[in-house]
């Protein structure tokens, strides 16, 4: 809360000297926003929160229908769906719902680069790397899940060897 408070009250210089800012600076333009409508303010990021961390079940549904069959993928969604941890991660002030909602959000990118026509690749895995690198931020512990995401990429057979260094670069 004192970083995200110092983020709305313009200073933009603690990432350099505080840890684990991905969290703050994500949801600093939010709760500035809040701000003008007074005692509602935690109400309003608390929503915001929430309504991020309900697109979980929707990322994964939308992952699964595509490998399993739709009913499978519905069943597993709705297990993420009634998951207690999740559905209380979003209603505290803590990035544990940010960096789960950033690596549902990281695969579900790489899934949709794995659809899309080469030429469009590109697009899809630097947004996976923008994702992930925000995570990185709001947890160190992230980039350990980014580097297997990557080493992934590298045994993709389905890809030219020229086009898994590509991604892998450009997600690094």
């Amino acid at each position: 809360r004192f970083l995200i408070h110092e983020l709305v009250n313009g200073n933009w210089q603690i990432g350099n000297l505080r840890y684990n800012t991905g969290y703050p600076f994500f949801i600093a333009p939010v709760a500035g926003f809040a701000q003008e409508f007074g005692r509602f303010d935690d109400r309003i990021v608390l929503f915001f929160q929430s309504l991020l961390s309900a697109t979980i079940p929707f990322l994964i549904y939308d992952i699964l229908r595509n490998r399993r069959s739709p009913r499978e993928a519905l069943f597993v969604a709705l297990i993420v769906a009634l998951d207690p941890f999740g559905l209380q991660w979003a209603h505290w002030a803590v990035p544990a719902w940010f960096v789960a909602w950033c690596l549902v959000l990281a695969l579900w990118l790489t899934h949709r680069m794995i659809q899309a026509p080469a030429y469009r690749r590109w697009m899809w895995m630097s947004g996976t790397g923008l994702v992930l690198g925000v995570a990185a931020l709001a947890r160190t512990e992230t980039a350990i899940i980014a580097a297997v995401l990557g080493c992934g990429i590298l045994m993709l057979r389905s890809l030219s060897i020229r086009q898994r260094l590509m991604l892998f670069s450009i997600l690094g």
